[in-house]
């Protein structure tokens, strides 16, 4: 994901703000336009772009919340039905029929005895040169709609006799939802189905399973974000750095004044703006719009979904940016960054200087990923697996890095770099000294040890894998618990000198304190955030703009994943957990409020007129120290 700024101006965006119980009929109206538009083009026999036309809305109907939709579930799922058919003919005029096929299937999932769908899958299954599917469906259209005068010409055309009408004309459908032969094209396989299709079936079922679990949440007096499109990713990644004042104050330090247009600057002050405004504002919502601006968004921007672990490392790394640009250390990296050490040796050494042959790198990692596919169960154990975990990599160059210095050395000379050359030479004798010259390629077992925990500890559960049998991605939805206190111990190894030696003694209790969720499949779904402050055992949901109490056994419950095919968890599960480092007595370092917003940025939105004052909302959190 990479963030784009504009050169100049800033782009102006629509901004959508209609109140929440309104704001799907907003959006319906929306995807109804663009449908509209690809009507026109389809008409015009445009079936490239009218294609593409359709596909949009599917994408702004799939952006529609869960949660926000639930009243207006049979009218989403109406819409996306005839979205689908619409895909499927424009694909079957341009000939393309394995993919109308596809397209047609799709819609005959959410809704198995649609007209147009099955009488249009026939129709490919006849294009395609599959007769007796072909008939099979002429047949089923039949028995549910006698009277479809398109499906008894089609079996007539197939050789049937010209009496089709009478022998269907009194078939009824007894029992509405047959699950026969007949009806098997509708429980085929989604291979060929596209990404649109396949997200918006998702999120429909996520939708259907939302509506099942029942309870609404009571609302709670904090700020929830607005959602513009599909931005629920942003909307919690802005909630973890709210209520974690250490970064709150971090982002406030960076100098924004002189109203910065373009680059990094101006993300952080829109930034700024937003997380103050979050502190006072008495809205129902804050809108996160002038930050997409500065990002240099566009309104297909805000309907397209990113990773949240990946806007999460953009927002830090621009930040971080920020500080060191002023010449500030990039204190973020500190409190969110694992420390990590890479260990290389010769797999199989046949000879004693193979053997000697040994390689430390150390670096760091955000976040901390957890591959449910192979640790399945809960996070302690993954960890335990973790510790010292071995890999194998085959065709390595041991000797790499004292190559390449090599050849910088030759290419600076040339150059007649004399700088270069004395840091080539430096460096190839501490490569000399230190053993370390290598001795070819040969399979390697690398050691993956964690030296020490951060301040802030994000664990992304890796539920998204990939099938390369298939070719497509798919969500591990088994159940994978985690506790609210964590000991990291049995991760760690820890280091007896170099630099990471001075946090030999270092705390390694964890307490939970966000979880992000994701509802859905794959390709579809929904960010929602449940937020404990440190002070507190109450949990909050923000779902967007609306923010709610939860239990903490509720909390948990819903995002372990796993139960049953008829249970909303099926769908929904955590996908990132955020833990803050503790001591036996609560806080290891200090407790601090934090650092007020600039002056310029309250200025600013006062002479807008958009503050209005309400109770604040500041949590504290765990420092490193010195800060």
């Amino acid at each position: 994901l990479e963030v784009r700024v504009l050169n100049e101006s800033i782009l102006i965006m629509p901004n959508v703000e209609a109140p929440s119980s309104d704001r799907w009929k907003t959006r319906f109206e929306l995807v109804s336009k663009e449908k509209d538009k690809g009507n026109d083009l389809f008409k015009a026999g445009d079936y490239k772009n009218a294609f593409k036309q359709y596909e949009k809305s599917l994408k702004l109907l799939n952006a529609i919340s869960i949660e926000e939709a639930n009243e207006a579930f049979p009218q989403k799922q109406l819409l996306a039905v005839n979205l689908l058919n619409n895909l499927a003919f424009t694909c079957f005029k341009s000939e393309k029929f394995s993919e109308s096929l596809e397209h047609c299937k799709e819609a005959l999932r959410t809704d198995e005895t649609n007209e147009k769908a099955l009488y249009r899958l026939g129709l490919c299954y006849k294009q395609l040169g599959e007769t007796d599917q072909a008939v099979d469906n002429f047949k089923r259209v039949l028995q549910l709609y006698p009277q479809n005068k398109d499906a008894q010409k089609a079996l007539r055309d197939a050789g049937f006799a010209d009496n089709v009408t009478n022998k269907f004309s009194g078939m009824l459908l007894k029992g509405s939802r047959s699950t026969s032969s007949a009806n098997g094209a509708a429980e085929a396989s989604s291979g060929g189905a596209s990404v649109a299709t396949r997200a918006i079936r998702e999120n429909l079922e996520a939708m259907r399973l939302s509506m099942l679990s029942g309870a609404t949440a009571r609302p709670a007096p904090l700020v929830g974000i607005k959602n513009e499109g599909a931005t629920c990713y942003l909307n919690s990644v802005v909630q973890i750095m709210f209520h974690l004042p250490v970064v709150r104050s971090l982002i406030y330090s960076v100098d924004t004044t002189g109203e910065p247009k373009t680059g990094k600057r101006s993300v952080v002050l829109a930034l700024q703006t937003l997380l103050y405004r979050m502190e006072q504002t008495g809205s129902p919502g804050a809108s996160a719009l002038d930050l997409m601006r500065s990002f240099g968004w566009d309104e297909e921007d805000t309907v397209t979904q990113h990773d949240v672990a990946e806007m999460m490392s953009v927002l830090q790394e621009t930040v971080g940016d920020c500080l060191k640009d002023a010449g500030l250390p990039r204190r973020i990296d500190d409190i969110f960054y694992i420390p990590v050490c890479y260990i290389d040796r010769v797999e199989k050494p046949s000879t004693p200087k193979q053997g000697q042959w040994r390689k430390e790198q150390l670096s760091v990692t955000f976040p901390l990923n957890i591959d449910l596919d192979e640790h399945v169960g809960d996070l302690e154990s993954a960890l335990a697996a973790m510790k010292d975990r071995k890999d194998s990599i085959e065709g390595f160059n041991t000797s790499f890095d004292y190559e390449e210095w090599q050849r910088l050395l030759r290419v600076s000379h040339a150059q007649g770099d004399l700088a270069r050359v004395e840091e080539c030479l430096r460096k190839i004798r501490e490569i000399e000294d230190g053993g370390n010259v290598g001795v070819g390629t040969h399979v390697v077992q690398r050691t993956t040890q964690y030296r020490h925990g951060p301040p802030v500890l994000t664990f992304r559960l890796q539920r998204i894998q990939f099938d390369f049998d298939s070719g497509s991605e798919y969500k591990v939805h088994s159940r994978f618990t985690f506790p609210t206190r964590l000991e990291l111990g049995g991760l760690l190894t820890r280091a007896t000198e170099g630099p990471h030696a001075a946090y030999a003694g270092q705390p390694t209790g964890y307490r939970l304190t966000a979880m992000v969720t994701h509802i859905g499949g794959s390709l579809g779904g929904h960010y929602v955030i449940y937020v404990r402050p440190h002070d507190s055992d109450q949990w909050y949901k923000f779902d967007d703009d609306r923010v709610s109490y939860v239990e903490e056994a509720e909390a948990l419950e819903v995002n372990f994943g796993g139960g049953s095919a008829a249970s909303p968890t099926t769908f929904r599960s955590a996908y990132l957990l955020i833990y803050l480092r503790v001591d036996k007595e609560g806080f290891h370092y200090g407790l601090v409020p934090p650092t007020p917003a600039p002056a310029h940025v309250v200025e600013a939105l006062r002479a807008r007129g958009d503050l209005e004052p309400v109770l604040p909302c500041s949590f504290r959190v765990a420092l490193p120290d010195g800060m």
